[in-house]
């Protein structure tokens, strides 16, 4: 009879007019591993944290080993005997590696003082045995971001947990690093742990995989077992939506028209260099902690600057503050201006034309008939779906606020559109109405920047792309093409 570790029954989690999970039941056995498949924004990470404590679900309820439990913070996990591995990395720099393994459960001698020596030993027997040829007592601080990850992993794996959950721990990994990252998985199997793994793809610990659950828009839409060899192949229709590859976009001019040159911040970049020309789109990914994220906000004005010249038309321009970036043609839009990017008490119309208010004033009065024109025709442009220019922004859905959000930069006739984690959190079928729009912008001669730590995307969306690895560009891939996500995951 097997042995139920984990039970989860119909979980629902809302952030504001999204509901991010929506009745989601899932059980993980003893020794099972067991995969939450789904693409970026189904919810695997909002429930990730859920099971954390890092925060609380709405309603459901969650059993472990058969109790039912409310978990409230990390340390409740921790006594149960659950680890975690998320997408971020989480170890102390002026620690060591086998310091950082150990940290919070240390080996002690004499019940008292840490036994180093002991914790040195039994970190060089599993590095050995996985295969992660490095040194122990090497300082954190002076590895790299891929071999961080591998630290990170580690250190869950040695915490003797009954049940390990994984959050895309090596979606974006080079092949080297799937390779040690599959030892680990034989030496936690080999000892019954059980394993919860979220993830987009499979491919790459398929022979691993008991059981997949599909999660698409915070929904449950299909279990699936398939024993130690995944022997068929995944259904096609499993999600609403597949990937599409996009067409190249032709670039309207040959002429390079946003210069980075030597761009260093005090931390993140060092020396940075790279062109864009008119209509094209680049990529600008890495790992978390490469630089990709820095390399946006600083040519934005958000992240203060050592040394460097950004060119624009072969004009220098001193951008200090994200002021001076819009004066000079750029506009950064987020993810998180989903949230925050909208007055939520005002309409359409008036959140469109707030950049402009000069422009639609008479005197000291607004004038409505030119506020409405312009509005209309940014709908119009940009598709928003909206009874009319009147309705509140917080009745509209996730994608029409950022299409709302987007016309508000876009009325400014900006020359540089930045887009940082645009996607992050969206449906798959969101997703495709955001990359058509940037197609479109990029059309219009508009230079495109996409940051985004999504592979996928950048590889699917991008004319070029740079990849950051440890604050200097690892490397330039020029094209549209599937392949390109090895490539990337080689570069960083």
């Amino acid at each position: 009879m097997k042995y139920e570790i984990l039970r989860i029954e119909n979980i629902c989690k809302r952030f504001n007019d999204l509901q991010v999970l929506n009745n989601v039941s899932i059980d993980v056995y003893k020794g099972e591993f067991h995969v939450i498949l789904g693409e970026s924004g189904a919810g695997k990470s909002v429930l990730a944290k859920i099971l954390s404590g890092v925060c609380q679900k709405d309603s459901g309820r969650i059993y472990f080993e058969g109790k039912d439990i409310c978990i409230e913070s990390y340390k409740e996990t921790k006594k149960l005997g659950v680890g975690f591995i998320y997408q971020e990395i989480n170890l102390v720099p002026n620690l060591n590696v086998f310091e950082n393994i150990f940290i919070g459960r240390e080996i002690k001698k004499y019940f008292l003082f840490i036994d180093k020596k002991q914790s040195y030993n039994y970190a060089c027997e599993f590095i050995k045995k996985i295969g992660f040829y490095i040194d122990p007592r090497t300082p954190v601080m002076e590895l790299t971001i891929s071999q961080k990850r591998i630290v990170e992993i580690i250190k869950a794996a040695c915490g003797n947990s009954k049940l390990i959950v994984m959050d895309e721990p090596i979606s974006s990994a080079p092949e080297k690093d799937v390779r040690i990252f599959k030892n680990i998985l034989r030496e936690l199997t080999a000892k019954g742990t059980s394993i919860l793994y979220l993830t987009r793809r499979i491919d790459q610990i398929s022979e691993f995989v008991d059981k997949i659950t599909i999660l698409d828009g915070g929904r449950i839409t299909f279990k699936y077992w398939i024993g130690k060899l995944l022997k068929e192949p995944i259904p096609e229709d499993l999600f609403k939506k597949t990937s599409k590859e996009f067409t190249e976009v032709k670039k309207n001019s040959c002429n390079e028209f946003l210069k980075v040159e030597g761009l260093s911040t005090l931390k993140s970049l060092k020396n940075i260099s790279f062109c864009a020309e008119r209509g094209e789109i680049v990529g600008i990914t890495g790992l978390w902690g490469s630089g990709y994220a820095e390399l946006a906000m600083a040519i934005f004005g958000l992240e203060k600057k050592t040394r460097g010249m950004i060119f624009i038309d072969n004009i220098i321009k001193n951008i200090r503050t994200p002021r001076d970036a819009i004066k000079s043609g750029i506009c950064l839009i987020t993810g998180e201006d989903i949230m925050n990017g909208l007055i939520k008490q005002m309409n359409i119309k008036d959140n469109i034309t707030l950049p402009v208010l000069k422009k639609v004033s008479k005197g000291l009065f607004l004038d409505k008939k030119a506020q409405g024109i312009i509005t209309e025709d940014y709908m119009k442009q940009l598709l928003i779906k909206a009874s009319s220019t009147e309705e509140n922004v917080s009745e509209l859905s996730t994608v029409d606020k950022l299409k709302v959000i987007i016309s508000k930069y876009l009325i400014t006739k900006p020359k540089i559109l930045i887009f940082y984690e645009i996607t992050k959190g969206m449906k798959s079928e969101t997703k495709y109405e955001i990359y058509h729009l940037i197609k479109e912008f990029a059309k219009k001669g508009i230079v495109v920047l996409f940051s985004s730590h999504d592979f996928y995307e950048v590889s699917y969306l991008c004319n070029r792309i740079i990849v950051m690895n440890d604050g200097v560009i690892g490397s330039e891939i020029s094209g549209r093409n599937a392949e390109n996500i090895n490539l990337i995951a080689e570069n960083i």
